[in-house]
């Protein structure tokens, strides 16, 4: 394979604290050369139901609740809102600031993209989509 073809794909949870150290060291440690690309994927869980179980009352066990198109657009309106506002907070984040830097030193091109669904769904359509050669899933550690 040809080391011009690199493809990196960060994969970040939205939801929880970015986890900059982790872009960084994917920049120092893969030996990227120039031409590689790198990508922080940012998933927003779009839709979390809390419990589908309820306690028992009356005997009814799960609880099922049909739902208009009003408020399936709403939500719809909501995530859009929701991953525009993540893609606004990741660029105006200090430390993507430094891995932009950083990137353009080492002539490897960074980006950004925001998505929302499910993670695991999410994670692998993108990875395959991208033609990713390494997937980096950081823990969560604290900057």
């Amino acid at each position: 394979m040809s080391t011009s073809n690199q493809k990196v794909l960060i994969i970040q949870d939205a939801s929880k604290e970015l986890c900059a150290v982790s872009i960084r060291e994917a920049l120092r440690s893969l030996s990227l050369t120039p031409g590689a690309k790198v990508k922080l994927l940012g998933i927003i869980p779009a839709f979390r139901t809390a419990h589908r179980f309820y306690p028992l009352r009356c005997g009814l066990g799960l609880k099922s609740r049909l739902q208009s198109s009003v408020t399936i657009n709403k939500k719809k309106e909501d995530i859009e809102q929701q991953v525009q506002q993540m893609m606004d907070e990741y660029s105006r984040c200090s430390h993507i600031a430094r891995i932009w830097r950083q990137a353009e030193i080492q002539k490897v091109g960074f980006e950004i993209a925001v998505e929302a669904g499910s993670l695991k769904e999410v994670a692998v359509d993108y990875a395959k989509s991208y033609g990713a050669t390494h997937v980096i899933l950081p823990r969560y550690t604290v900057v």
